[in-house]
């Protein structure tokens, strides 16, 4: 048994044996006692069809067209984009589509799927009884196939300048600037947002004005937070700046507008130290709605009456002090955004705000400040009204609900235009069209509801 295996081994030793010697052998190769299993049978295929669009700037005499292409779904991926790379890896390699992260991270596979814009990627495909229809995104200028150009697209979301804007450099220099855990809460439902343009694509107003309407995508990045934090200081720096000025006293319907009166005043509850500057704003509040906020500023290396004037020496505040971007940050609130009345104003003007409050209010008085004057320090007479939303915290307004921001209002400004924001008629296809689930609708919503109350 030794020596026949050796030679079983051995194809040499084999070949000197001699014809009987070595069928013999092979008769006595063992055997299994199962059968040979039978070869195995190719399954039956899962094909589907899908209908692709075409067209090739190359080729200008061919027209736009679908092209039919068949795929088995049991040698493919889930997803629309493993058939479109099937197709083109195996089928048509002048198939041209963008794509890039496959995990709904990027964007860049954006198409309309069976009517729907969605992304190539996070969408399945459906069963193989009916075909599917890939187009690229509706109403968009075609590049070639698939791919659509995304040049005024951009351009309008870079209008909107959607980074943080500040007016007075971070706490930190080189560092990021803190944001608390509630206020980053607020960034929910926007800040996903990938710039895939199925939102704006799906929208009617998008497409009848595709140049001037900003689009769902650019106006998601809109929204309001109130500032809670600029109330005592915020108010006293108002009113070194802000003193200047006839005003307009309203009497608000349910609490919506209020007003801060400054005038001399004896009593004396907090003193505050601003800046490290010498001078104390002296204050008394009184914290209920509707009521007068009596306060009187005064620099105390210089005799002043408390009762009846101040002198403040602008000339020593730098250029870019905490008063300035105070200023900059409050947005006096009304149907036109100025319920304040700056020096000179004509009465026409006055009158003019006057009737757009009115719905708002129940009275609209036009107080004019006295006894003004300005040398080389600046003296006046505390008797003239200024206006604030809410005097306990005078609200500010941030871009994308971030606390960061402090550029809302030219923000607010330069999207109040009929085109660019109110061409959104409410359709609101936006709200289902987002492969990400977010909500733009709601945003635009809430920028229409700040105009009208800015």
């Amino acid at each position: 048994m030794a020596a026949a295996a050796l030679l079983r081994r051995s194809p040499a030793a084999r070949a000197l044996l001699s014809p009987a010697l070595s069928s013999r052998l092979v008769a006595s190769k063992p055997h299994s006692s199962a059968p040979a299993p039978p070869p195995p049978s190719k399954a039956a295929p899962n094909t589907k069809t899908f209908s692709i669009y075409r067209w090739d700037p190359d080729s200008p005499s061919t027209k736009p067209h679908l092209k039919d292409y068949k795929v088995d779904l049991s040698d493919c991926g889930p997803m629309v984009l493993d058939a479109l790379l099937k197709i083109k890896n195996e089928q048509d390699p002048s198939l041209t589509f963008r794509r890039s992260c496959r995990e709904g991270i990027c964007g860049s596979c954006a198409m309309n799927i069976d009517g729907d814009n969605g992304l190539a990627c996070l969408t399945k495909i459906s069963g193989a009884s009916s075909a599917s229809t890939i187009s690229p995104l509706p109403h968009m200028f075609v590049i070639k196939d698939l791919v659509v150009d995304m040049t005024n697209f951009y351009n309008q979301y870079k209008s909107v300048e959607p980074w943080l804007k500040r007016k007075d450099p971070p706490p930190q220099p080189g560092k990021e600037i803190p944001q608390t855990k509630a206020d980053r809460a607020k960034l929910d439902g926007m800040y996903e947002c990938i710039l895939c343009a199925c939102c704006s694509t799906s929208c009617p107003s998008y497409w009848w004005n595709p140049e001037e309407y900003l689009g769902p995508a650019a106006l998601l990045h809109a929204n309001s937070n109130s500032d809670d934090v600029l109330c005592g200081d915020c108010l006293m720096w108002l009113l070194a700046y802000r003193l200047p000025l006839w005003g307009t006293l309203i009497k608000p319907k349910p609490n919506m507008f209020m007003h801060l009166q400054a005038r001399g005043y004896h009593g004396v509850s907090e003193k505050r130290n601003l800046r490290d500057h010498k001078r104390r704003l002296l204050a008394e509040k009184y914290e209920l709605r509707g009521k007068l906020y009596k306060a009187v500023c005064r620099d105390p290396d210089l005799p002043s009456d408390m009762r009846d004037k101040f002198r403040y020496k602008l000339s020593k505040l730098p250029r870019n002090s905490s008063m300035t971007r105070l200023r900059n940050r409050c947005i006096f609130t009304g149907r036109s955004r100025a319920v304040y009345k700056k020096f000179r104003m004509s009465r026409i003007v006055f009158r003019t705000l006057a009737n757009k409050v009115s719905h708002v209010a129940n009275e609209v008085v036009m107080i004019v400040s006295v006894g003004l004057y300005i040398t080389r320090s600046l003296r006046m007479n505390l008797q003239v009204t200024l206006f604030a939303y809410r005097i306990i915290s005078v609200n500010a307004v941030w871009w994308i609900q971030d606390s960061r921001d402090q550029f809302t209002k030219e923000r607010l400004d330069s999207i109040n235009d009929e085109f660019k924001l109110y061409r959104c008629h409410t359709i609101k296809n936006c709200t289902h069209a987002c492969p990400k689930g977010l909500n733009p609708a709601k945003q635009i919503d809430t920028i229409k509801k700040l105009q009208l109350d800015a």
